[in-house]
């Protein structure tokens, strides 16, 4: 039971079940990636927040004197502005070129729950679609030479009486959280103005011209560096945030370093999700979400494939995932494409998947170079490895959004090497179709307790397993 399989072998191509071939990951890259992404560097001066007039009380609204701060910063050519010790009330905090935004240990920025307060508009995203809607609560766009740093806390206060509930129903029902959201009918519910906004963007409305904040529902990311360069965000805290927690995009030269994302619980509570970013390096992180810990992502349908922006060169190592989702995933807005990912030396608790592709025939793209290895992951409750190539979002999608034509994903050349974990749902879920064949999938040195179910395999091409263990049972393709 534990190895056995509905597999189905794409005509013509067999299992590469003796190691016949060099591994496919080149794992030399992983340096060359690391050497080409700078950190931005700042003047040694501080600008302290409480001499703008910030108090941190809990109560007071610093909003206008912590942005004093950073324009000060800004003028006078750079530096750190410091948020001291003290729970400072805020809303949002924009971020420019050369400034450090350093939370001092014991300091917490606590966000404003009055969605009024993120108001007026800036261009961002959501779902992987651009648009004006409210301002991220920590922002910067254009920026260059930029870094969030610290000990404290960026606490966004959501909870399910407020920014979570506008997610509507829930789709699965998680460890923590349960099944639900806080929704309740009659309450507010993103789901129609998201079809609007994924109608506007397949008719190529202008961006500028998506307009959407107040009465529409749809939550911004709590920290998001939108076309910047060199990012550095490193020792924060972040909790409780609205919806994704950190969203790098279109953006160059990304480091996240020492994060504490602790969302156990929340619609959407994503951890890292960069999208269409180029030199990304997330190390030393830990993570504790109501959803995928890391998610790397390139545009959803129409958007993705008009900024036709792939996410790629992407190294992870050394991080710790506890998840209601996946620990790591890919999509499922991945128009863009995602290739030339490295993740190493990771562990994870308890985790919904270990690691998932998501992607359909809406949203195309190519996914490929994706490689693991050295991973320890003490339970997988649905699957360890999940790739879907017909991803679909019964909650969210609506009749008339969607695009007649078919844009074929292409998903190939994945690796896993040396992992070991422990109890699994299932092993294996990859349902390959015969559009999207699963290509060049290599799984080396591999040991699962036991299964649930039985692995589904079907159209994969070219498959390789090299001392694969599931169940106390030898696996081969």
């Amino acid at each position: 039971m534990a190895a056995a399989s509905t597999a189905y072998l794409a005509p013509g191509l067999l299992a590469r079940t003796q190691a016949t071939l060099p591994p496919l990951a080149d794992w030399k890259k992983t340096a060359e990636i690391r050497d080409r992404i700078s950190l931005p560097r700042f003047p040694a001066r501080d600008f302290l927040v409480t001499e703008f007039g910030a108090v941190g009380d809990g109560k007071t609204v610093n909003t206008s004197f912590i942005r004093e701060a950073i324009t000060a910063c800004n003028g006078a050519g750079g530096g750190r502005v410091v948020i001291p010790p003290g729970d400072f009330l805020t809303g949002p905090v924009h971020l420019a070129s050369n400034v450090n935004l350093h939370v001092a240990e014991g300091a917490t920025l606590l966000f404003s729950k009055n969605p009024g307060d993120y108001l007026p508009l800036v261009q961002t995203w959501f779902e992987g679609v651009e648009l004006m809607n409210y301002s991220p609560f920590i922002y910067a766009f254009g920026a260059e030479n930029v870094a969030l740093t610290g000990g404290g806390i960026l606490d966004g206060q959501a909870d399910f009486d407020d920014w979570w509930s506008w997610r509507g129903p829930r789709a699965w029902k998680g460890m923590k959280s349960g099944s639900g959201t806080g929704w309740k009918e009659g309450m507010p519910y993103q789901k129609a103005s998201r079809g609007v906004l994924m109608e506007m963007a397949a008719k190529g409305v202008p961006v500028q011209q998506r307009k959407f904040g107040e009465g529409h529902y749809l939550r911004s990311a709590m920290v998001e560096f939108n076309r910047c360069t060199r990012v550095f965000i490193e020792g924060v805290t972040l909790q409780r945030a609205p919806f994704w927690s950190v969203h790098p995009v279109l953006s160059t030269n990304v480091t996240a370093r020492g994060l504490k994302i602790e969302n156990p619980v929340g619609a959407n509570a994503d951890g890292i999700d960069p999208e269409c970013c180029s030199g990304v390096l997330i190390e030393h992180c830990t993570f504790d979400t109501g959803d995928d810990c890391i998610s790397l992502k390139s545009g959803r349908d129409h958007d993705g494939r008009r900024l036709n922006t792939p996410c790629r060169d992407v190294v992870i190592a050394g991080c710790h995932f506890s998840s209601e989702r996946s620990a790591l995933s890919c999509g499922s807005e991945s128009s863009g494409g995602i290739r030339n990912i490295y993740i190493e030396n990771v562990t994870a608790g308890t985790v919904f998947r270990f690691f998932r592709i998501k992607t359909n025939t809406q949203r195309g793209g190519v996914n490929e170079n994706i490689h693991i290895r050295h991973a320890r992951i003490e339970k997988a409750l649905e699957n360890f490895v999940e790739i879907q190539t017909n991803f679909n979002e019964p909650l969210k999608d609506l009749p008339g959004v969607t695009d007649a034509q078919k844009h074929i994903p292409v998903i190939q050349n994945i690796s896993l090497a040396d992992i070991d974990c422990g109890p699994a749902g299932r092993a294996l879920n990859l349902p390959g179709t015969s559009d999207t064949p699963i290509r060049n999938l290599e799984l080396r040195r591999i040991k699962i307790g036991p299964v649930a179910n039985d692995n589904i395999l079907t159209y994969l091409e070219n498959p390789i397993s090299e001392d694969v263990i599931i169940g106390g049972e030898e696996f081969t393709f």
